[in-house]
């Protein structure tokens, strides 16, 4: 069974995998297709955290092609390749097939995400409530910068200003996702002091 086209006017899509429901907001994107690799299916694939643990840790992946439409495949096998990964789906056993998923995007279930203790991703931070210590309200997370070394969250604040908070363990006191705040202790100098 194909699962239906996304459309513009649907806020989200469902396909049937193993008899179980699956809905857009079940899936997170964790890499991407860059292109075949040999003729037997095997394709070069990009992890957006630069980890290939999401990978390995999945039975099923999800692949979203140009047109949206997304299917599930079995990971037969998976294995570091330089700065990439390789990946054998099942049913994918040509090159003809492999480049029919040429810059496809790589989803799993949320629930299959790895994680290490207290490592939070993207989209579970995105829209928290940002916290002094003090229980003052500072604003939420709306963006979040990659720099390398530490990720850098955007909080915007009510009036509009924008505050950089660094998300190292001597700012970030306490993420509750629960509760969907974050505590944060600022160093000398970060917030003005008329923006709390």
């Amino acid at each position: 069974m194909q699962p239906p086209q996304k459309s513009t006017n649907v806020l989200f899509w469902r396909l049937l995998s193993k008899s179980k429901q699956i809905s857009a907001n079940d899936l997170i994107p964790i890499g991407k297709i860059v292109r075949p690799h040999g003729v037997s299916g095997r394709l070069k694939a990009i992890s957006y955290s630069g980890r290939g643990d999401a990978f390995a840790g999945a039975g099923t992946v999800y692949i979203r092609g140009a047109s949206g439409a997304v299917q599930d495949y079995e990971l037969l096998e998976f294995s570091p390749h330089k700065n990439s990964f390789l990946l054998l789906l099942e049913g994918i056993t040509s090159l003809e097939r492999s480049e029919e998923v040429r810059d496809a995007e790589i989803l799993i279930r949320k629930d299959e995400l790895v994680r290490e203790p207290d490592e939070f991703f993207w989209f579970e931070l995105i829209g928290l409530g940002v916290y002094l210590e003090d229980g003052a309200k500072l604003g939420s997370i709306t963006e979040i910068i990659p720099t390398g070394s530490n990720d850098i969250y955007v909080v915007r604040h009510e009036n509009g200003e924008k505050i950089l908070v660094p998300a190292i363990h001597d700012v970030v006191c306490e993420v509750d996702l629960e509760g969907g705040r974050m505590v944060i202790a600022p160093l000398e100098g970060m917030i003005e002091p008329d923006a709390v």
